[in-house]
């Protein structure tokens, strides 16, 4: 089997040795680094007649089966006659604004061994009597070269590729064996539950032909049906039949991803080769929460390149890598746990992730895909979340007085002036625009602030982290640098992006907002092998394709409706608009009341609003015995909360939709008797929506009405998610018996409309239903 591999990765892979620094990063821009680099080779040439630039290089080593392709351009090479006989002069050149005695050893290592790989591969090295290795590093200002010189021998150049690359070749091999042992098993793999329903079979045939064929799967099937292992066991299966090489699971929240470990640890029973890993995020992970990544701060970051290439091997090893691994590992070995579980998610056949560690450009993985897993599947859970948040990682927001607070006190560095370049154009745009209080929307801006912001970015301050000791000053910088990202993305369509202005008595914010992801999404996912996009509410499905940018499939779970488990009643004798609630607040006062009094279970009431939800418990008698969800509720007090309404007490817990307690979470079953979801919750008129809207024939629906009713039906879904489970959904407004909204109903639903004042009665008949 061959295996090409680049000079640099190997050298990389190899011998990189010292600390992680965050401050590693050099001040350069790969424009000034080619500039300068071109320069500097083009006076040598002029000068010296044997000098040649980006000699291409290539030699093979054979290990076992393995024959590995290293290629690569030496930068310089030069044969030049002395008194002593003919010399060798090899050159790697690098651009660097750092003193380069100062370099750190993350990085002079890997130029080192780089040096000495070119210069192993040259066949003239055997025919000269001395070799000479140089490594220059350039500034990208002066164009000043300072040269670092090692004599070399033949054959220890030989002896160091030749290691070199069978250290290399060892591990792949390693990953090889064990890949050919995980497709051999997957191949014979069974399903691991003795009892399966239809709805997974259906689901899993289906997913396991769009990984096959590379096409994306829309799938819709509520909780309960099994529709997490029905997407992992099928991608198990296509890399059995080679068709896959790895999948990725992304989720919408860390709630979402436990389900996905439990079930490929189960299939792992069954497959002892399959690694899979779980890629949390850096804060959550990190041993020295607070402290920068620097050697001096923190005692994972010190040495952890010399320590990380065993750690991952013994995680590899170990096949389920989840956070308490990574930290075990970590903790022992002394190496950053969020860089250990990135080397390692480069050799899994698993990850495990949120969506920004596949959409978001700023922390998007690149090493998802590499020379071994170069076939990788998507399986995207909960995907009816998937526009909003890609929406959000394509957009940035200025806070004009963060800035100003930051130009202030950064002003004693060379960025101060900078930053406060940027803050008077992003003013200047604010009060020309909008000079008083109030809203508006622009499609253009300042060309000037883009020029402002790179300027900025080419400050060694900003490339060198000199300045974001300062929390403010990071925030600023990390804002302006997700502003150039994603400006670069629009420029593919400027009318999916706007600007937004907002000035109140207290707050300047000017917004650089994504209206309509889907070319992005489409772009990412069409780097991938093939998707599957599911969730609990993912109908019209046209519609959610629409807003993805994708074509494919569309399939929905057939579940027979069956209203001795599932009771939806529709109650649209009280209306919930807007200027209506004060009006009609008393009168669901009153069925709350009435539902409390032959509840034998606890109930949620869904609200669209705090606002809305506070209105009505005024007009309740015994508001203070409810459970109430408040904005901002720490974790304890989440938990509480659902300890609560976990616990068998006929409790009724008041809760906010699109909020925690309506999505991404289970309530013990045994004890919810139902949900009641109040109002579809239109979002009120806005600027930006009105934008969405006017994009394309079904503006209107995704900029207000899908939105709205994925959220009411992801409420309602909190009450029977398993197959043996009961329950009712209520829902309060006319609205719900017209088409254009119960076309988002699921299909199992089957609703029934009746009047308020005699749900108490339906609500009792289906309790004795459920004892006979």
């Amino acid at each position: 089997m061959q295996i090409p591999i680049g000079v640099s990765e190997l050298a990389a892979f190899v011998h990189r040795r010292g600390d992680i620094d965050d401050r590693a990063e050099d001040p350069t821009s790969a424009r000034e680094g080619i500039e300068a680099q071109s320069a500097y080779q083009t006076r040598l040439k002029q000068d010296r007649a044997e000098y040649r630039s980006e000699v291409r290089v290539v030699r093979d080593y054979q290990y076992e089966s393995i024959t590995l392709h290293v290629t690569g351009r030496a930068d310089g090479v030069a044969v030049e006659d002395e008194l002593q006989g003919s010399r060798l002069l090899v050159e790697e050149i690098k651009t660097t604004r750092k003193q380069p005695s100062g370099l750190p050893v993350c990085d002079r290592s890997v130029h080192e061994a780089q040096l000495r790989l070119y210069a192993s591969m040259l066949d003239s090295k055997s025919e000269v009597a001395s070799i000479v290795t140089r490594l220059t590093y350039i500034h990208p200002d002066s164009g000043e070269p300072h040269h670092f010189d090692q004599a070399e021998e033949a054959c220890d150049l030989d002896s160091f590729f030749e290691e070199t690359a069978r250290v290399y070749c060892v591990w792949v091999r390693d990953v090889l064996t064990r890949l050919e042992e995980r497709n051999r098993i997957a191949t014979s793999q069974e399903f691991p539950f003795e009892t399966y329903n239809e709805n997974q079979l259906q689901l899993a045939r289906h997913g396991f032909v769009s990984l096959r064929d590379e096409t994306n799967l829309l799938f819709e099937a509520p909780t309960g049906t099994g529709k997490t292992m029905a997407t992992a066991f099928p991608s198990i299966k296509a890399m059995g039949e080679r068709e896959l090489d790895r999948v990725v699971y992304s989720t919408a929240r860390t709630t979402g991803q436990q389900a996905a470990v439990d079930a490929f640890s189960s299939l792992r029973e069954h497959n002892d080769r399959l690694v899979q890993v779980t890629v949390s995020a850096k804060d959550r992970v990190c041993l020295t929460p607070g402290a920068a990544c620097r050697p001096e701060e923190c005692e994972y970051a010190k040495g952890h390149f010399d320590r990380v290439r065993d750690a991952t091997k013994h995680l590899l090893r170990s096949g389920k890598v989840d956070r308490s691994a990574i930290d075990r590992v970590a903790k022992s070995r002394k190496v950053c746990p969020f860089e250990l579980s990135l080397d390692v998610a480069e050799w899994s056949d698993v990850v495990v992730c949120d969506y920004n560690y596949v959409f978001d450009p700023l922390v998007q993985l690149k090493r998802l895909r590499s020379r071994l897993f170069s076939r990788v599947g998507l399986l995207i859970d909960e995907a009816h979340r998937l526009t909003e948040r890609v929406r959000e990682m394509l957009s940035c927001e200025f806070d004009l007085d963060l800035i100003e607070k930051a130009s202030n006190e950064a002003q004693s560095t060379p960025a101060g002036p900078l930053i406060e370049k940027v803050y008077r154009l992003l003013v200047s745009f604010l009060d020309e625009s909008l000079p008083s209080v109030g809203e508006s929307v622009r499609d253009e801006i300042d060309p000037r602030l883009s020029i402002a912001i790179d300027r900025l970015f080419e400050s060694a301050d900003v490339r060198l982290r000199n300045i974001t000791e300062l929390d403010v000053v990071d925030d600023c910088v990390y804002e302006f640098l997700r502003f150039r990202t994603i400006a670069t993305i629009s420029e593919e369509d400027p009318s999916k992006f706007v600007w937004l202005l907002s000035r109140t008595r207290d707050e300047r914010l000017i917004q650089f907002r994504c209206l309509m992801p889907n070319s992005w999404i489409n772009a990412v996912i069409g780097d991938f092998h093939g998707s599957i996009r599911f969730s609990g509410t993912m109908s019209p499905g046209e519609l959610f394709n629409e807003e993805h940018g994708l074509e494919g499939p569309i399939k929905h779970a057939k579940l027979v409706p069956d209203i001795r488990r599932l009771s939806v009643y529709v109650v649209p004798d009280i209306t919930t608009y807007y200027n209506e609630r004060g009006r009609t607040a008393p009168d669901l006062a009153r069925l709350i009341e009435n539902i409390r009094k032959v509840s034998t279970g606890n109930w949620l009431i869904a609200f669209p609003s705090f606002a809305y939800m506070d209105l009505v418990l005024d007009h309740l008698s015994d508001a203070d015995t409810s459970l109430v969800q408040r904005p901002g509720m720490s974790l304890v007090e989440r938990d509480e909360f659902l300890n609560q309404i976990s616990l068998d007490s006929a409790q009724l817990g008041f809760v906010v939709m699109g909020g925690v307690f309506t999505e991404s979470i289970d309530i013990e079953q045994a004890s919810l008797e139902g949900v009641v979801v109040i109002s579809p919750g239109i979002p009120p008129r806005s600027l930006e929506r009105e934008r969405i809207s006017s994009l394309s024939s079904h503006g209107y629906e995704i900029a207000y009405r899908r939105p709205a009713m994925t959220r009411v039906v992801q409420a309602a879904g909190r009450v029977v998610r398993g197959e043996k489970d009961r329950g009712i959904v209520v829902l309060i407004d006319p609205r719900f018996t017209r088409s254009d909204f119960s076309r988002y109903f699921p299909s199992h639903w089957e609703p029934q409309i009746v009047k308020a004042e005699e749900l108490g009665v339906h609500v009792q008949a289906f309790q004795a239903q459920a004892k006979k």
